[in-house]
């Protein structure tokens, strides 16, 4: 379908051009021609190719390049519809519920809509290394970057899908709601009306699936027996990221594209174009706004590329598609899906179907044995199963088997290999470390780092803190976190916070934490610290600044560490009575509560037991006199501070 341009034919003459053009067109964006249309990167699989025109700049399309080594009818297909240059998919961004359309703009669309849409601005657009990022002002205070690189594929292991990722940026001081659609113009090589398979839907018509009922992935194909090309997106992979979008509208391109975000189902409704005689499918993902808060960012990525399918013709012909690998120590459900179609000329009766699972594994969703009835001839039905291994699950090769038992055909069965990786283990770092001291008590920190070194990602590790003695928690923490996972390469920190009360010094803690991994044993750490007595600093202030002379009077301010918290019951000041007279001490709260001693230039002032402590009112005012005529010093010891002393600048009056 021509979607308001003349079809491109694929002749040897154009092919060889386009391979020409991504011969010159390399990875690096400073060898990119700047008034190149596209940018492309490419892989033995499948190319990127993004719009780089003024017009439609930054709207892609992806395409094969030799597809699944196994299939020579995918090469040079597309997957979204866009030759020689993308346009007809696009990306709607909503802020505080204005709907903005990603890239330049596009008069296309808004010509056959009769209606005026607002685009972003474009900044940037430039290949580095295998990806190609866009960069554009949303609103005034929204920026956004999609990026799009190839991504190993879970389901064959080789890099032949894209990872579409969206990071959005608040950069304004207040809060802003913001959220997503991705809508994309599916094609399969020459078929643009493939059904969009899901679980057990083949949708042949609009429809729209919520949440709870979308699977991890989805796939479209036209013809099972002899697929000219199988595709498949991918809405979870936990592992990367992956999150499932709100919803997902499964409709035509025409009704799709004339609604940049707000869009009424019609169930049913056919994939053909008002006015149209041929199919047009394209399906769009919805991320509903949620706000960012200032300077915060949200990050929104899908999967879609080629589709992982093993393949068993017959008059009942089969496919399987499944994981290539799948870690032990993952607690994720595995989502098979068996496909099968009546290639024959004859209904097939009493029609059933069954998965052979590996040793240990459990079925946790649908049915292992499933019973079709009849399949009447050029059906097609699939049927999903969720798995999940269990502890007597065998690491290693392990082989899936669907096949398909009738009473009137042959039957048929097909094996794809999965490999069970066995658990990863982890490496552990504890640190025990003191974080606050005061006279009478001690706050720790305990700190542990698990360190993933594997090529695969390490999910539910449970660590627990354990032998805190007569130390306690935070009300709002808890002795025992998960980590939900730790990419490969990667370290993951939790830490908790010890509060002991009344530390009898020199404090020697000690704490334990045990960690668990999937599928090994739990390992115990342990880690001590040796605190000594705290020795926090006092505050003395003199009241006045200038040069004090014989017979002045003047007052020195006391005060501790406010974070200390409690009396410290006692001080003593020593001083040269030569030079210093005591006049008094006082305290704001505690008034003359205070009793205070003085023998040969010492001081000695014993507060009262119900003194407030320090972290609320100052230790008190000393007031003295200057009775010397040179310079001389006070110095403050209080239990649990470094000793103070203090200058007090006395001269000899000089009169003029």
């Amino acid at each position: 379908m021509n979607k308001l341009r003349p079809p491109l034919p694929d002749t040897p003459q154009k092919i060889l051009g386009i391979m020409l053009i991504l011969f010159a067109t390399t990875t690096l964006s400073a060898q990119v021609p700047a008034d190149a249309k596209t940018l492309r990167v490419e892989n033995e699989f499948i190319q990127i190719i993004v719009n780089n025109q003024n017009a439609d700049k930054g709207r892609f399309s992806i395409e094969t390049t030799k597809g699944d080594p196994e299939n020579p009818m995918d090469d040079n297909q597309p997957l979204i519809f866009g030759r020689p240059i993308p346009w007809t998919s696009y990306t709607t961004i909503s802020v505080d519920g204005q709907n903005i359309i990603f890239g330049g703009e596009n008069k296309k669309i808004q010509k056959r809509s009769g209606q005026r849409y607002s685009f972003s601005q474009v900044t940037t657009q430039q290949i580095v290394e295998q990806s190609i990022l866009t960069t554009a002002t949303i609103t005034g205070n929204i920026q956004a970057e999609q990026s799009l690189q190839f991504f190993r594929n879970p389901s064959t292991r080789v890099h032949d899908t894209v990872l579409i990722t969206y990071t959005l940026t608040n950069t304004d001081t207040i809060a802003h709601t913001v959220g997503l659609r991705l809508m994309m113009d599916t094609k399969l090589g020459n078929n643009d009306g493939a059904p969009l398979r899901m679980g057990s839907l083949a949708a042949t018509s609009e429809k729209e699936v919520l949440k709870k009922d979308l699977f991890p992935f989805w796939q479209a194909f036209d013809n099972l027996p002899s697929p000219n090309i199988v595709a498949q997106g991918t809405l979870e992979l936990r592992d990367a990221d992956i999150v499932p979008p709100d919803r997902v509208i499964l409709a035509n391109w025409g009704s799709l594209v004339d609604s940049p975000w707000d869009y009424s189902t019609q169930e049913g409704r056919s994939f053909i174009r008002a006015g149209e005689t041929e199919k047009d499918t394209a399906l769009a993902l919805y991320w509903e706004p949620i706000t960012i808060p200032p300077q915060g960012t949200r990050t929104i990525r899908t999967l879609y590329g080629l589709g992982g399918l093993s393949l068993s013709s017959g008059s009942l012909s089969l496919g399987l598609t499944a994981p290539a690998e799948y870690a032990l120590s993952s607690r994720r459900e595995m989502l098979l899906v068996g496909y099968v179609s009546n290639a024959s000329e004859f209904d097939s009766q009493d029609t059933t179907v069954t998965f052979t699972l590996p040793t240990g594994f459990t079925v946790v969703g649908g049915k292992s044995r499933f019973s079709l009835g009849t399949l009447k001839r050029g059906e097609t039905r699939q049927i999903p199963l969720r798995v999940i291994p269990s502890k007597q699950t065998q690491a290693g090769s392990n082989t899936l088997i669907f096949s398909v038992k009738s009473s009137t055909l042959e039957n048929n069965e097909i094996k794809r290999k999965i490999d069970i990786l066995a658990p990863p283990k982890t490496g552990h770092t504890l640190t025990l470390t003191q974080a606050r001291v005061s006279p009478t008590e001690v706050e720790l920190q305990v700190d542990l780092t698990l360190t993933n070194t594997n090529k695969i990602p390490v999910e539910s590790v449970i660590a627990s803190l354990k032998n805190i003695g007569n130390a306690t928690l935070p009300n709002y923490d808890f002795t025992t976190k998960e980590i939900p996972l730790i990419k490969p390469h990667d370290s993951h920190r939790i830490n908790w916070r010890l509060r002991i009360p009344d530390a009898n010094f020199p404090l020697r803690p000690t704490v334990s934490v045990t960690v668990t991994t999937p599928g090994h044993d739990t390992e115990t750490l342990y880690a001590t610290a040796l605190i000594p007595q705290a020795t926090a600093d006092l505050s003395v202030q003199l009241s006045r600044s200038d040069i004090l002379t014989h017979g002045a009077p003047f007052y020195l301010w006391i005060s501790g560490d406010s974070r200390q918290g409690k009396n410290p019951g006692r001080m003593e000041i020593t001083f040269d009575p030569a030079a210093l007279r005591i006049i008094h001490y006082s305290a704001p709260e505690w008034k003359n509560t205070a009793t205070m001693t003085q023998e040969n230039g010492v001081v000695r002032i014993v507060l009262p037991p119900g003194a407030t402590p320090l972290a609320s009112v100052p230790l008190g005012l000393l007031h003295m006199r200057a009775i010397g005529t040179a310079p001389s010093q006070v110095t403050i010891n209080v239990p649990g501070y470094s000793p103070k002393t203090i200058l007090i600048p006395i001269q000899k009056e000089v009169h003029p």
